[in-house]
């Protein structure tokens, strides 16, 4: 089977990064005006590298946007999955340390970038299955009950992405049950990463935990019905819409030498069964 490799984006594996914590009121980012990327991206200027060619490069890139999403929409999304060699300058880095803080000033750059986000990921459609995220080092004690995540979360769905832990390394899988995903590959500049999103704000009920070994431990997540981030009926799709698809799926499997190796494989809906899964991770 022929294999390639290729690179997995750290805000995968940031679950242990979230303080499941109430959500800060960013309401506000909503009662402005849409404007276009190159505005929204302004406030930005000291934070982003070759900020004046990054929104020219997205635009162009999504020239087929579909589910009535705009240029500037479909790029505001491509911008969130860019690569950069210092993961700490992603634009999913930065914005999601501002959501955890909760501190205003830290948003307020991010207010004109966020609208434009979350306009363009609510007009995809919902999807309903069973999604994974990832979190460095064991943290089943911080999850008893219910907990709101209050970044993006960045997931994936089915054959992708699972990752092989390396002999020293600790993680966390979370399963989760999710209804209001979007799936954004369309619209990623690593569309074989199936990514999935979870906005902001997002409640979750914990359902169980176990320890699959001693470096890997699982959390099983299903998602509520109530969002905390305000979305204006105008920006609303219906939530019931099940995703299914018949291509191709690519699993990308982290080897212990650190390599990551890219299989081929073929789903027809989101969801992965349990004994694929145990395939998978070589216990």
């Amino acid at each position: 089977m022929e294999t390639e490799l290729f690179y997995v984006p750290e805000r995968f594996f940031d679950a242990h990064q979230e303080l499941l914590q109430k959500l800060p009121s960013i309401e506000d980012y909503g009662k402005k005006p849409l404007v276009t990327l190159e505005k929204a991206l302004e406030p930005l200027r000291p934070l982003i590298d070759n900020f004046e060619i990054l929104p020219w490069t997205a635009k162009s890139i999504m020239r087929q946007p579909t589910y009535d999403l705009n240029y500037d929409e479909a790029g505001a999304i491509y911008l969130y999955t860019i690569w950069r060699s210092k993961e700490d300058q992603t634009i999913p880095s930065q914005l999601n340390k501002a959501l955890r803080s909760g501190e205003r000033n830290r948003l307020n750059a991010w207010s004109s970038y966020l609208h434009l986000l979350v306009v363009a990921l609510n007009k995809l459609p919902s999807m309903r299955g069973t999604i994974w995220r990832y979190g460095r080092g064991d943290v089943t004690n911080n999850y008893q009950k219910d907990c709101i995540w209050l970044g993006f979360s960045s997931c994936v769905g089915p054959m992708s992405n699972v990752t092989n832990q390396g002999k020293d390394s600790v993680y966390t899988v979370f399963e989760i049950k999710c209804i209001n995903g979007k799936a954004i590959c369309n619209y990623s500049e690593f569309p074989q990463d199936d990514e999935v999103i979870l906005m902001p704000g997002t409640r979750l009920r914990v359902m169980r935990k176990e320890d699959l070994t001693t470096r890997l431990k699982k959390i099983y997540l299903q998602e509520d019905e109530n969002q905390l981030l305000a979305k204006p009926s105008a920006w609303s799709l219906p939530i019931d819409i099940t995703y299914r698809t018949e291509q191709d799926f690519k699993m990308t499997i982290m080897q212990p030498n650190g390599e990551i190796k890219s299989l081929q494989s073929s789903s027809k809906c989101f969801g992965i069964e349990q004994d694929v899964l145990d395939n998978i991770f070589d216990y």
